[in-house]
């Protein structure tokens, strides 16, 4: 069982619990609803969750791996806004944030 603080609009989870012991500690703001499902918490790394109320799941990106050669190569090429990015890096930056939004090439 997991219950799940989201917000009503985006579907956004903002926070879950899955000790059923700890249910109903959650206040939810005008814009937040609380729900229980029967699942297990998300056994994924993701930079944002959402809920799909239909099915009954959360899912996420779980390309996003901060450790991962690619997360640093772009903090690389990112790390000077004050300089022009040359083509190969630009190239290879659409390469990185398209693995990241889940395009393979």
């Amino acid at each position: 069982m997991l219950e799940v603080l989201y917000e009503i609009t985006t579907c956004a989870v903002r926070a879950w619990c899955g000790d059923p012991s700890q249910f109903g500690h959650f206040t939810p703001q005008p814009s937040q609803a609380v729900i229980i499902l029967p699942i297990d918490s998300p056994d994924f790394q993701s930079d944002w969750y959402k809920i799909d109320l239909v099915t009954q799941t959360i899912y996420g990106n779980p390309h996003y791996d901060p450790y991962s050669p690619d997360y640093h190569r772009a903090c690389d090429i990112l790390h000077n806004p004050t300089i022009p990015i040359p083509a190969p890096d630009l190239a290879e930056l659409v390469r990185i944030f398209g693995r990241h939004l889940g395009y393979h090439f």
